[in-house]
Parts: structure tokens; C-alpha cells; sequence
């Protein structure tokens, strides 16, 4: 697991309005990340927040998942169909020209 930066808990008392409208889980994001040696991962990164005994907001805890492999996978399938299309319109249009006598040159 790779980590662009370092989560620090929030050091200031929490609003009262804050305790009550924050949600127990926040929205998660999706985002490029880059490694020290330049290499590109792909990251979602979730948040929680950390509440106290008597239910007071302290703090946020992060938890990042690598995507990468997914991301990477998406393309390949993204690209198989764009394949499988201009496969299958190749197909087409050579059933086409043999019933016509129309022989195709590229």
C-alpha cells in the first residue's frame, strides 16, 4: 500500500454544528497519484470520522485502497470492445462486398 501524503488527526476542539451534521462516513475519492521514482497509481482514498466516547468529533481517519490493477483491467475490457467493434464492422463489410463481387483492396 502507497501513500501520497501523511493523514495528521485535527489538533482544534470540533464546533458543535460540525459534531451534529458530519455524517459517520464521508464521500471517498478517486485520483492519480504519483510515486518518489514517477510512477503512476491509481487511489481512493475514504473518510471516517473518529468520534469520542461521548460522541464528540476528534478527529478523521483515512483509508487509501490502490486501484491501479482495476483501472488497468477497465482499460484492457474498454479496449477489447472497441476492438470487438471494428471486428465485427470488418465482418460486415466483407459479407457485403463477397455478396456484391466487390473485391476490397487497403
Amino acid at each position: 500500500m502507497r501513500f501520497s501524503a501523511a493523514i495528521e488527526p485535527i489538533r482544534q476542539p470540533a464546533r458543535r454544528s460540525a459534531q451534529r451534521s458530519t455524517p459517520e462516513r464521508l464521500p471517498g475519492r478517486t485520483s492519480l497519484n504519483y510515486t518518489r521514482d514517477g510512477g503512476e497509481y491509481w487511489a481512493h482514498v475514504d473518510f471516517q470520522p473518529i468520534r469520542s466516547a461521548s460522541g464528540a468529533l476528534t478527529s478523521f481517519m483515512a483509508i487509501c485502497t490502490d486501484l491501479t490493477e482495476r483501472k488497468r483491467a477497465q482499460d484492457v475490457a474498454k479496449n477489447c470492445w472497441a476492438m470487438s467493434i471494428c471486428i465485427s464492422v470488418l465482418r460486415t463489410i466483407q459479407r457485403l462486398s463477397a455478396r456484391f463481387n466487390y473485391t476490397l483492396t487497403v
